[in-house]
């Protein structure tokens, strides 16, 4: 196995600095993780390499108290950044909006429907669609990148999925000597963790 770590580092929508820790066991996983400066956890995002050029979203997270601020969006756009070597593959997760434990220990509670309005704005504008089997199976050809087996990923059989294909796009990332930049990010403020 070839374990890969890598770091990045973004500006989120309150003009805070954000630090990444990357985990790539090629072939295999790709987590991500997000840190303030003051290193408090903001987000992350795990995913598993499947065979037949499958990739599964296991989890992409954005604690409460940073919400609103682009980190998912960015932990998101990193992983397209990431798997651009992956050209049509298809990256596809179980929908179920929902809260850490961690949230509901600090007494922060969501409903149901701010949790899936949430959700489902998150998942559109990052490429991905929202599919049960039910419509899949109706309209095949509206989604031919989609197999029959990308509805069995939780222990509870047929379930609504989240899918995009990786296609070729432009990135708002650029490397250089081993750290990713987002293209906000004045180089000037970096510091190695």
């Amino acid at each position: 196995m070839n374990i890969i770590q890598k770091q990045a580092v973004f500006i989120d929508y309150e003009n805070n600095e954000q630090y990444t820790e990357i985990r790539i066991d090629e072939g295999m996983f790709i987590g991500i993780k997000t840190f303030d400066l003051y290193n408090n956890p903001t987000g992350y995002m795990n995913i598993f390499f499947h065979p037949d050029k499958r990739l599964y979203l296991d989890t992409i997270y954005c604690y409460d108290r940073f919400r609103n601020n682009g980190i998912a969006t960015f932990i998101s756009e990193l992983a397209d950044y990431i798997l651009k070597d992956y050209d049509g593959y298809v990256i596809r997760g179980v929908y179920e909006p929902g809260q850490l434990s961690t949230d509901r220990e600090y007494n922060i509670e969501r409903s149901q429907k701010e949790l899936e309005i949430a959700a489902r704005r998150f998942y559109e504008k990052n490429g991905y669609e929202i599919i049960n089997y039910g419509e899949y199976s109706k309209n095949k050809s509206k989604y031919p990148f989609l197999i029959d087996n990308d509805f069995y990923l939780g222990e509870d059989g047929l379930v609504t999925i989240v899918a995009k294909q990786i296609l070729q796009q432009e990135y708002s990332f650029y490397e250089e000597d081993g750290i990713i930049y987002h293209n906000n990010y004045d180089k000037s403020n970096i510091r190695k963790k």
